[in-house]
């Protein structure tokens, strides 16, 4: 019986994500391409740490002026940063929350155990390959 409500209200919260999922869609998809791109995200983790430049951030991705400034607009528009004096660029609290949401995932989740693993594993085998390669001379 005990177990019928669990799943009863495990299946509820389910039902609920997906129908909060399919409510804000375009609202989700937007933030997670704008995060999806690998230049974008950099400016991101960059601006954890707090405010930068442009000059600071041009450095930081190693991109030119236009593309560069066409990621920060991107950002500015969903909006994950903000510019609160000209040149100078912060993080707002929506991209913080985002960060931390997908960071927490990331550690919880299969796939970083599978990463973690295959470190390992890679390392044993490098480690052996060393030993038998070294051994044979």
């Amino acid at each position: 019986m005990q177990e019928e409500m669990h799943k009863e209200m495990q299946n509820k919260s389910i039902f609920e994500l997906v129908e909060l999922l399919e409510a804000n869609f375009n609202n989700l998809l937007e933030v997670i391409k704008s995060m999806a791109n690998d230049n974008r995200l950099k400016i991101l983790i960059s601006l954890l740490l707090g405010e930068k430049s442009f000059e600071e951030l041009k450095a930081i991705t190693n991109l030119k002026k236009t593309a560069l400034s066409n990621h920060l607009t991107t950002l500015m528009n969903i909006p994950l940063i903000e510019r609160p004096d000209h040149g100078i660029y912060k993080l707002k609290d929506d991209a913080l929350l985002f960060l931390n949401a997908i960071n927490d995932a990331y550690l919880q989740s299969t796939l970083k155990e599978k990463k973690d693993f295959e470190k390992i594993q890679q390392r044993g085998l490098s480690d052996d390959f060393k030993s038998k390669f070294f051994q044979s001379r």
